[in-house]
């Protein structure tokens, strides 16, 4: 397994990137940063996304990887707690804030696709475990 830190600070200041780990070049974990990667080749391998929680730091980069990759017509597919699908549907990805991107390009070949994981189950994202668990109280710090 190869990790890549893109960042793991809650700010983006000099020196400092928000959290993102990239795994194996296709399975993001947390999408507060892309920009350490070396460009548009490889955003284009990440497949897969799974958000621990709903902060910006966290979310901020979503729209612009699912958006380039709706361009090379896969898209990203985005793991989460219902909550925090549901927040993603409701504050983001609203039509507001930013585009429907579940709906977008087309409803058949959408550049966001949600699956929800189970609080305390486990998923198989590419070829690895994930395992949501709950360590904080929900809605705040």
């Amino acid at each position: 397994m190869r990790l890549r830190v893109l960042g793991c600070y809650g700010a983006e200041l000099l020196g400092y990137k928000s959290t993102a780990f990239l795994i194996n070049d296709h399975l993001l974990i947390d999408a507060g940063n892309v920009n350490s990667l070396g460009g548009v080749d490889e955003i284009s391998k990440i497949r897969h996304l799974v958000l621990s929680h709903i902060h910006l730091d966290h979310i901020k980069a979503l729209p612009f990887i699912a958006e380039l990759l709706a361009e090379g017509g896969r898209g990203i597919e985005v793991f989460g707690t219902e909550e925090t699908i549901g927040f993603l549907k409701q504050h983001i990805f609203n039509g507001s804030v930013w585009p429907d991107l579940s709906r977008l390009p087309t409803s058949d070949n959408p550049a966001v696709r949600y699956s929800t994981m189970r609080e305390g189950g486990t998923v198989v994202v590419g070829g690895l475990s994930v395992k949501a668990t709950i360590r904080y109280p929900r809605r705040g710090f």
